[in-house]
């Protein structure tokens, strides 16, 4: 479940809900290099992706900024996961040859107000490592 749910007050005396979840996984069993264990079209979308149960999670917790441990993606991507962003930053996309063992990876969890004012704001993000 999710750990660290956490309450934050602004000055105009509303409520942000932040949290953090080590998911184990978020591989899928097909898909893109990035996401799935099992390489299919880098545009198909598995129908049952585990980052939509993550999602969903958050939104019927009304957690706006997430922190997701050990997601196992390659890559660092931006996704947009129905009223979510999902920034990630894991190993580097295997080249052709390469092992694809998976290992750490991380991601952070944006909706609500906070994914708003990350979007007025410019919505830039640099994953570091």
């Amino acid at each position: 479940g999710i750990f660290g749910q956490q309450s934050a007050h602004s000055k105009v005396g509303k409520t942000c809900q932040f949290a953090t979840w080590n998911v184990r996984s978020l591989v899928n069993s097909c898909g893109p290099i990035e996401t799935a264990s099992v390489r299919g079209e880098r545009h198909s979308i598995p129908e049952d992706r585990q980052i939509d149960v993550v999602v969903g999670k958050l939104r019927r917790l009304s957690i706006e900024v997430a922190g997701i441990q050990e997601t196992r993606w390659f890559g660092r991507e931006m996704y947009s996961v129905g009223d979510a962003i999902v920034l990630s930053s894991g190993r580097p996309v295997p080249l052709s040859g390469e092992s694809c063992s998976r290992g750490e990876g991380v991601a952070v969890g944006l909706r609500g107000r906070v994914l708003r004012a990350w979007r007025a704001g410019g919505g830039q993000w640099r994953a570091i490592l």
